[in-house]
């Protein structure tokens, strides 16, 4: 029997997977990286002590495995990022009801997170 892949934690799973690659992708074209491999080793010289392999980062680059909150804090530094840019997309700046503007807010799918 086939497993049904409809269910909400998966698509929130491959909408996380979507982001992070596509910031990956971002990230590398930004500060000129032509392969994965060019951003792997840039990655590997600021995180010296973190055991990954190559075809792990490339996999997280193509959008087929999620890194795990270890390396995704990584990742933001390494890419001078919050976390939850690196996860959700860009920040959204929001106005209170005195007209203050709140920075660090993070909006997905309609949801607010403040840092």
């Amino acid at each position: 029997m086939a497993v049904k892949h409809d269910t909400t934690a998966y698509v929130m799973l491959k909408s996380y997977r979507e982001m992070i690659s596509k910031n990956l992708r971002d990230y590398m074209k930004l500060k000129g990286y032509e392969t994965n491999a060019s951003l792997y080793r840039a990655y590997c010289d600021a995180y010296p002590d973190d055991d990954l392999a190559l075809m792990t980062f490339g996999r997280w680059i193509n959008g087929e495995t999620l890194p795990n909150l270890y390396y995704l804090s990584h990742l933001a530094k390494f890419m001078d990022m919050d976390i939850y840019e690196l996860v959700y997309g860009k920040p959204v700046h929001v106005r209170s009801k005195e007209g203050d503007w709140y920075g660090n807010v993070y909006s997905h799918d309609g949801v607010a997170f403040m840092r």
